[in-house]
């Protein structure tokens, strides 16, 4: 299995409120993948950086082609 996306240690903030702390996650071809969680969680924070949306405070976000 070949990592499409790996995630470490990445933090996000709004403002100075750190609402994502130390994420780390790999996202492998072929893999099903749901995210679920109470309201403000930080499901969409998770997406927005996936996408490019936000910026990250820290840690890394790597994204690997065939």
């Amino acid at each position: 299995m070949n990592p499409l996306i790996t995630i470490s240690n990445m933090s996000v903030a709004y403002e100075r409120n750190i609402v994502l702390h130390d994420v780390n996650l790999t996202i492998y071809d072929d893999d099903f993948l749901g995210i679920i969680g109470p309201n403000g969680g930080g499901k969409t924070t998770l997406i927005k950086c996936i996408l490019g949306l936000l910026k990250p405070v820290s840690g890394e976000i790597h994204f690997y082609k065939d």
